[in-house]
């Protein structure tokens, strides 16, 4: 029994050191995306620092993406590898941003909705 509580104490202390280790993930204002228009562009901000990875989550529904590009506040932009389709209730999974963390101004994405109705789209950042 005494190895039993501390197996699960050693393993309860490793995932707490694993998700400090993970970062801290912010959560954007949703934006709203409709089905009239082609593209958008979301600001991300300078004062959110450097970052890692994104994800996003879509609701409302089904979005086909066509692009997505990172603006950074200096250098080139950053074409990412996005899914091409998600539905409603639906998220990215992580999207990791090539090369090192960097400063983030915009995302600009190119997308299409078929379904007529406007979609809701939450972008998470993980701050390095």
């Amino acid at each position: 029994m005494k190895k039993l509580i501390l197996v699960c104490t050693l393993l309860l202390g490793i995932l707490q050191v694993s998700a400090a280790m993970a970062g801290p993930w912010t959560a954007l204002e949703p934006v709203r995306l409709l089905a009239s228009d082609t593209s958008a562009t979301l600001p991300v901000g300078e004062k959110l620092g450097k970052i890692d990875n994104l994800r996003f989550r879509i609701d409302g529904a089904t979005v086909m993406f066509e692009s997505l590009t990172l603006i950074p506040v200096e250098g080139e932009p950053i074409e990412l590898r996005a899914p091409v389709q998600l539905k409603s209730g639906e998220s990215s999974g992580l999207i990791n941003i090539p090369g090192m963390a960097t400063v983030i101004d915009k995302l600009k994405l190119v997308y299409r909705i078929t379904d007529g109705k406007p979609a809701t789209m939450t972008l998470r950042v993980k701050l390095d």
